[in-house]
């Protein structure tokens, strides 16, 4: 692990806990990959926007936030969607790149290479909520 990464989850630590202890966020879903966080949220718009504006004022500006919310978001090569109370999700394929290409793990050593189309069918089988999606994918 770079010390930038090391440092980047140390800070992103506290700042996470600050959110996660909201008593609004005690039932809802919470996901940090890095530098990106996820979550869901069931209070009004306007909730939403105090809550992001007190933490956005807690740390000044050293926090960036570009925000999204919706009935569905494309979130680390996962589409995920509300669908009237049920969470779905398949893989993503962003537009533009064929479908029937395995992903490239960049510092994936090359003997592991013959494992990608393994590690793509068992990706595939964790993210679909649907059988028909899988059978998509595969």
């Amino acid at each position: 692990m770079r010390l930038s990464d090391l440092l980047l989850s140390i800070c992103l630590y506290y700042w996470q806990t600050k959110i996660i202890d909201d008593h609004r966020l005690k039932s809802e879903l919470f996901v940090r990959y890095k530098d990106d966080i996820f979550f869901t949220w069931n209070h009004s718009e306007n909730e939403l926007h105090t809550f992001l504006h007190k933490i956005k004022e807690t740390y000044d500006d050293e926090i960036h936030m570009n925000i999204y919310y919706g009935r569905s978001i494309d979130y680390l090569n996962i589409y995920i969607e509300n669908r009237i109370g049920q969470l779905y999700t398949r893989v993503y394929h962003p537009r533009g790149q064929p479908k029937l290409i395995l992903p490239y793990v960049v510092g994936h050593p090359k003997m592991g290479h013959r494992h990608w189309f393994q590690s793509a069918l068992v990706r595939a089988v964790q993210l679909c909520t649907h059988y028909e999606d899988f059978y998509r994918e595969r």
